[in-house]
């Protein structure tokens, strides 16, 4: 595993979030990319209702991805 590799904490590619109904798929945000890093400071803002939530909920697992990869590594 290279060291850039084992900085990364955290890797979202081409990430999909959002709900899931019987009859449709209601998609919050997608084709959200990223790598934190330990040791580096991230910050999520936007305004109310943007899906900040719903991006952090998907990656601790507690809502499935509608597509994409989400990774959190240990």
């Amino acid at each position: 595993m290279s060291t850039q590799q084992a900085d990364t904490l955290i890797s979202l590619q081409n990430l999909k979030t959002g709900y899931k109904s019987k009859r449709r798929e209601h998609i919050v945000s997608e084709s959200i990319t990223a790598e934190l890093k330990a040791g580096e400071l991230t910050m999520l803002m936007g305004p109310n209702g943007c899906g900040k939530s719903t991006l952090m909920q998907t990656i601790a697992g507690m809502l499935p991805p509608l597509g994409g990869l989400g990774t959190v590594l240990n």
